[in-house]
């Protein structure tokens, strides 16, 4: 598996700790008008920013292709060992401040492992930070989960929203896949214990109103969904 990546520059504050896998490299921030870090990476793994935030590199090439196409102007990661650390210091510190990350990154089409971390602070003890990712795992046994799609998460030790009982789709024992098409939610239901019963496929239209789609087969249940080409396609 091959990453490139190429961090592009943005006013505010930034922190920056590149974790193995990251396909990228990134500028983050969180003030207005204080860039806190920029790491380029052509040639090297110096801080442009002017905040000596240098990088330590574990791994990673300087002599990708980047956003350009230009030689050498982006970093290259195999994946599964490489990555880039910045230690941290006060000025990577953004609090409770908004804060700004711009990156590119570029993965090829097929791959043979999952992709993972672009840029993370985060520390799992006190569990507080930050983390961007690009998050693909499809191939999930009875559904397909979340394929390449950009997921950033942030903690402060709590959890600010309760969950929702949302009910129960029809008469379903239970909600055997689940997939995103277009935009909605869509799931797939096993139903009743004989062979007369029927699974269902169901949309979400808002919090607690569904949409029943009706019974693609026979069968009592729908085992697996995917969204792919702009049809959705359901396995009984």
């Amino acid at each position: 598996m091959k990453n490139h990546a190429s961090p592009k520059p943005i006013n505010s504050h930034s922190i920056a700790q590149l974790q193995p896998g990251c396909p990228l490299h990134s500028v983050l921030h969180a003030q207005e008008n204080h860039l806190i870090g920029h790491w380029k990476l052509q040639a090297d793994f110096l801080d442009s920013s002017g905040n000596k935030n240098q990088a330590t590199n574990h791994g990673t090439h300087l002599n990708s292709l980047g956003p350009k196409g230009q030689k050498n102007s982006a970093a290259q990661f195999d994946g599964i060992k490489n990555y880039i650390e910045i230690s941290h210091n006060q000025t990577l510190d953004v609090g409770a401040k908004d804060f700004t990350i711009s990156l590119w990154a570029h993965t090829e089409e097929e791959l043979d492992d999952t992709l993972g971390n672009l840029i993370t602070k985060h520390d799992p003890v006190t569990r507080k930070g930050f983390n961007l990712s690009i998050v693909n795992n499809a191939c999930v046994t009875g559904s397909q989960a979340n394929y390449r799609n950009l997921q950033f998460g942030i903690d402060d030790d709590k959890q600010s929203v309760k969950w929702k009982d949302e009910g129960r789709p029809g008469k379903s024992i239970f909600d055997h896949c689940m997939a995103v098409h277009n935009g909605n939610l869509y799931v797939g239901t096993a139903e009743g214990h004989t062979n007369t019963d029927q699974g269902h496929v169901y949309r979400n239209i808002t919090s607690g109103k569904r949409e029943d789609l009706g019974t693609p087969w026979k069968s009592n249940g729908v085992t697996s969904m995917a969204s792919y080409q702009g049809k959705l396609y359901v396995g009984v």
